[in-house]
């Protein structure tokens, strides 16, 4: 499935759709099937968050969350309290939820939010992302952090984001004369949801096609068995001078469709 991020605070408002709608109309007509509501915090309305999702929903759209955990104690108010209305309203089979890992208490966090989602037979996932530096911002491998979480909890219901440009600007700083390396196998086995963006120098979230992303070859591991989002996840603010939203948007989503249709040869 094919997905793009936009930012639920700064780009779901009556203007900003409306000059949008009309990308949105050619990405969907070219296989655009998911959006994903970017930074749902715990203290949103949930009123305000189904609105949302009815709004895409109506359109034709799926959606998949990034949403917000604070600390191990408030994990589940957190993630299901803005939501409460798009879980009992939910008019898809299925939900990702995504999150950053914490500083301590990840397992615990992960534990209590697989528990609820068991007992409570919701159509949920959670993805935990690997950030481009360590949860307490200094330097470090949080690919190997997130795997660790998700394996400890050893959950059906948890998984890996693989945030592909966080990951090289992990490489770059770190590992410079090793850009090409990739994540293991393990890692790759847990990945169930993807933020795909590309690097202008360390800067993380420009267009694809036109700055620097090994697309290819990093989701060449999972392209034969991914069953999730291959989202886009674009920050308009770093590059709208450069680049217009719509054509950054549109570039990056036929750059990546280039990339998997040539997988598959």
């Amino acid at each position: 499935m094919l997905g793009i991020s936009l930012s639920f605070k700064n780009e779901f408002n009556e203007r900003f759709l409306q000059e949008f709608l009309p990308v949105l109309t050619v990405l969907k007509n070219s296989g655009l099937q998911s959006i994903e509501l970017r930074m749902v915090r715990p203290e949103d309305d949930p009123a305000e968050v189904f609105k949302t999702a009815e709004y895409l929903w109506g359109l034709g759209f799926k959606i998949s969350v990034h949403g917000v955990i604070r600390s191990s104690t408030t994990a589940l108010n957190d993630v299901f309290a803005p939501l409460e209305l798009v879980l009992s309203e939910l008019r898809q089979n299925s939900l990702n939820v995504n999150v950053h890992p914490l500083p301590e208490g990840n397992v615990p966090a992960l534990l209590s939010i697989s528990d609820y989602i068991y007992n409570n037979s919701l159509p949920l996932t959670v993805s935990v992302e690997n950030n481009r530096k360590l949860p307490d911002k200094t330097e470090g491998d949080c690919a190997s952090l997130v795997l660790d979480a998700v394996k400890r909890t050893d959950s059906s219901y948890v998984g890996i984001c693989f945030d592909l440009g966080h990951y090289l600007y992990y490489l770059k700083m770190n590992h410079p004369d090793k850009t090409g390396m990739l994540p293991g196998p393990e890692f790759y086995k847990n990945v169930i949801h993807t933020h795909i963006h590309a690097l202008n120098g360390l800067t993380t979230h420009f267009p694809l096609g036109r700055f620097e992303m090994p697309l290819k070859e990093m989701i060449s591991p999972i392209a034969n068995d991914y069953k999730g989002i291959y989202n886009i996840e674009l920050t308009f603010s770093r590059f709208e001078e450069i680049i217009s939203p719509e054509t950054a948007l549109l570039e990056s989503f036929e750059y990546l469709k280039s990339c998997l249709e040539s997988l598959k040869r």
